[in-house]
């Protein structure tokens, strides 16, 4: 049985990365910088309508961005 819990939460971040990056590309695409694109994240995150999973998602991105910028800086 935890095993097969632990494969389930294994499963379940590698989709919030997943998703993450995927939002983080997007908004890259649009020509946004890192600071742009961390203000239109934490818009996102305000969003009343937004699910426990989409506030995750969110905050994987905000995560990711942050260690992006640290590391090119």
């Amino acid at each position: 049985m935890f095993y097969e819990n632990e494969r389930i939460i294994r499963k379940q971040m590698k989709f919030i990365n997943q998703k993450a990056t995927e939002m983080i590309d997007n908004f890259k695409s649009k020509d946004l910088n890192p600071d742009e694109i961390t203000a239109a994240l934490e818009l996102l995150l305000e969003d009343p309508k937004g699910s426990e999973t989409h506030s995750e998602i969110v905050n994987r991105a905000i995560v990711i961005l942050k260690h992006t910028k640290e590391s090119d800086g």
